[in-house]
C-alpha cells in the first residue's frame, strides 16, 4: 500500500528529546585565524561545521545538549527565524499555505524569497561552548500537501492517454531530448495504479530527479528527470510493474 512520506516516526519527531543527551564530537582542523574549529557531532542526527572552539586536533570530546530546536532550512538565508519544538509544530496549518505557494511558484518563488526552504527543516543542537546545525534531509514537508495542490490540475486527467507499450514510450522520448543546465535530459511522466503492490519509489529513484508523488483519483503520478542512460530503464520498469507513461507529455519542473 502506498504511503506518503515522511514516516510516522519522523512526523512525531521532537527536538526537545535531545536536551540533556551526550554526544561524541570529533575535533578536526582549526581555521587559519585560530578562531574556529571544524567539528563533527556523531549520531543519527548529529551535524558538522565551523564553531568558535579550540581543542586538540583529532581529539574526541563529549558534550551535553543544553537546548535543541527546529528551524527553517537555511538556503541563502532564512525567511523564518522562529524556533520550533517539533516537526508538527513547524509544519502547521500556516506553514502549509506557505509551502504550497513556494512549490507553486517554482524557481521564481525561490528567487523572490529572502532565503530559506520552507519545505525543509534543520535541527540545531546547542552545547555549552557552541551550537551545530544539521539539515534533516528526510524530514521534509508532508508529501500529501503536494498531492492536494494538484487535485484540480487538468493535465492530470490525461486526456491524451498513455503509451500502450514501453517500446512506444521509449521511441517517443528518444526523439525528444531536452537540454538543461546539466546536459541532455528526458522528462517522462510515469503513472501507476494506486493499488499497485510494488514499491514505485524504487522505480523513480533510478531517475536523476523526480517529483513528489501526486495521487489523483486511483493513480499515483511522478514526474521524472532522466539522464540519457536512465530514461529507458525507468520507462521499462514502469511498464513491467503495471504502470504506464503519459502520452505526449513531459514534466514541467516549474509547476
Amino acid at each position: 500500500m502506498f504511503k506518503f512520506l515522511p514516516t510516522k516516526e519522523i512526523r512525531n519527531f521532537s527536538a526537545k528529546d535531545f536536551i540533556g543527551k551526550f554526544f561524541e564530537i570529533d575535533l578536526r582542523e582549526i581555521s587559519e585565524d585560530k578562531k574556529l574549529q571544524w567539528v563533527i557531532v556523531r549520531g543519527d542526527v548529529g551535524g558538522c561545521g565551523w564553531v568558535p572552539f579550540q581543542g586538540k586536533k583529532d581529539a574526541k570530546i563529549k558534550r551535553q545538549v543544553q537546548d535543541a530546536y527546529i528551524m527553517e532550512h537555511q538556503n541563502g538565508g532564512r525567511s523564518d527565524h522562529d524556533h520550533y519544538d517539533s516537526y508538527k509544530a513547524y509544519f502547521n496549518d500556516e506553514k502549509k499555505e506557505i509551502v504550497k505557494e513556494f512549490w507553486k511558484r517554482g524557481l521564481m518563488g525561490r528567487l523572490s524569497r529572502s532565503g530559506g526552504d520552507p519545505d525543509e527543516i534543520s535541527l540545531i543542537l546547542v552545547f555549552k561552548d557552541f551550537k551545530i546545525e544539521n539539515n534533516l534531509y528526510e524530514y521534509h514537508a508532508p508529501e500529501e500537501w503536494y498531492s492536494e495542490m494538484h487535485q484540480d490540475n487538468p493535465k492530470f486527467k490525461f486526456k491524451r492517454g498513455f503509451y500502450e507499450t514501453a517500446e512506444e514510450a521509449i521511441k517517443f522520448f528518444a526523439d525528444k531530448p531536452n537540454d538543461d543546465l546539466f546536459g541532455e535530459r528526458y522528462f517522462p511522466v510515469v503513472v501507476f495504479p494506486k493499488k499497485i503492490k510494488c514499491n514505485v519509489r524504487d522505480i523513480v529513484y533510478f531517475a536523476k530527479g523526480y517529483s513528489k508523488p501526486i495521487i489523483v483519483d486511483d493513480r499515483i503520478i511522478y514526474g521524472t528527470r532522466c539522464k540519457p542512460s536512465e530514461y529507458q530503464s525507468v520507462i521499462q520498469q514502469t511498464y513491467d510493474s503495471g504502470g504506464k507513461v503519459a502520452k505526449a507529455m513531459q514534466w514541467d519542473w516549474d509547476e
